[in-house]
């Protein structure tokens, strides 16, 4: 099928999840075919953390956010990332907690099937469930960020 292609525009992707298996390497979604050497972007659940990776290039070079939430089995949590290429910033969030770095350089843009819940590193499946996946071809306000996770009741994409 056809790749999900960012261009060197902006970008923002998030979703709903719940872990039901904290195992390292829980892959709510991927865009790449090889785990740092050729990468776009991924949101990675490692045990009771998270990482949102950029690719800035082949090669294996990253840039992670961390943010600094405990991540349990049974609960829900939003997460997104962002990329915005007019602001040269990354941004990573879970909940309400926002982390956000400089990026002077592109994020990688590959011909690479997005996944969601799997790797294309070694085929391993989302340990729990994910819900109301977005991407939008822009930056999402704080405003409309804040809006989608609704203190944690969530709201869907248009708001009404």
């Amino acid at each position: 099928g056809p790749a999900l292609r960012t261009g060197t525009g902006s970008w923002t992707i998030s979703a709903w999840f719940n872990v039901t298996s904290a195992a390292a390497g829980n892959q709510i979604c991927m865009k790449g075919t090889a785990w740092f050497t050729d990468m776009d972007y991924s949101i990675l659940q490692r045990a009771d953390s998270l990482t949102v990776s950029f690719g800035k290039g082949t090669g294996g070079v990253m840039t992670d956010i961390r943010p600094a939430v405990t991540i349990s089995n049974s609960t829900w949590y939003f997460v997104c990332m962002v990329y915005d290429s007019v602001g040269q910033t990354l941004l990573a969030r879970v909940n309400a907690t926002e982390s956000q770095v400089a990026h002077t350089t592109a994020v990688q843009n590959t011909t690479a099937l997005l996944q969601i819940g799997r790797s294309t590193q070694n085929g391993q499946f989302f340990g729990g469930q994910i819900d109301a996946f977005g991407f939008w071809s822009r930056v999402l306000t704080q405003a409309e960020r804040n809006e989608l996770y609704n203190n944690g009741s969530g709201k869907q994409y248009p708001f009404a």
